[in-house]
């Protein structure tokens, strides 16, 4: 008669190069985790998975093995595996990502971690801190639809702290070929005010004191910045140039050592 077929290599679920993908979606699909090993043919390991496979509340778990005998397999070299036996795992949020365990190739620290894994529905996207916002985004330009008499309740209609900056820009718009604007980018002042802004807003400790940030082109408005006894004016200047300009109080003749400032 024939000879008997040859015994499977692994207790497991044999998972090649060709099938990983499928059995990963798989356990995507039915929302399983994973377990997949690492190790030579009929490995002791396998085993001691199977064992763990059996047990109580493992029915959430999908379990394989890479049939590997050294770490030059493909798929112990993609995964950047250094020695084998390895075990990496997923979750059930992470079904579809294997992480390698970094633990003692034990039963009860292997069911450990399978366990910790299987109650795990955690998405890295729902625990991912939003990026921090830029200070494009969080700078404001006070323009003609407020209307200047609403520029102070636009600060001042914030509970928190508003910070506004008064600059002086004479630039005029580019004009393209087809007589098409293009917008000015914003005056040196201005992307100082941003970079400013993105530091206050990510070193705040207090997370419910709210920081607004405006600016305002007095070359447009002069009756707003007329409003301020002490003004402060940034001068944008001309292209090429870049001035920051402190006026003087008008409470009183200043100080030695005070008065306008400029850097050229």
């Amino acid at each position: 008669g024939r000879p008997p077929p040859p015994p499977p290599p692994s207790v497991l679920e044999v998972v090649t190069a060709d099938r990983l993908r499928a059995f990963l979606e798989e356990a995507a699909q039915s929302r399983r985790s994973v377990v997949l090993l690492f190790a030579p043919a009929n490995a002791p390991l396998a085993k001691t998975l199977d064992a763990i496979k059996k047990k109580e509340g493992m029915k959430s778990v999908k379990f394989g093995q890479v049939v590997a005998d050294s770490p030059a397999h493909p798929l112990a070299a993609k995964y950047k595996l250094k020695a084998l036996p390895a075990v990496m795992l997923t979750t059930r949020g992470e079904p579809t990502k294997l992480r390698a365990f970094r633990g003692r190739l034990e039963e009860d620290a292997l069911e450990t971690a399978v366990g910790i894994a299987t109650r795990s529905t955690t998405r890295a996207a729902d625990s991912a801190k939003p990026p921090p916002p830029k200070g494009k985004d969080l700078v404001a330009a006070m323009t003609g639809d407020r209307g200047e008499a609403g520029f102070l309740d636009a600060c001042l209609a914030n509970t928190g702290v508003c910070l506004l900056l008064l600059v002086k820009d004479r630039r005029e718009e580019a004009v393209g070929r087809k007589g098409a604007r293009r917008p000015l980018e914003p005056a040196p002042p201005v992307r100082v005010l941003q970079r400013v802004a993105e530091r206050i807003v990510r070193g705040k400790t207090n997370k419910k004191l709210q920081v607004k940030f405006f600016w305002v082109n007095v070359e447009q408005f002069p009756s707003f910045a007329a409003q301020f006894s002490a003004a402060a004016a940034c001068d944008a200047g001309a292209a090429g140039t870049r001035r920051f300009k402190l006026s003087e109080s008008d409470s009183g003749p200043p100080e030695p050592g005070e008065g306008a400032a400029e850097e050229a």
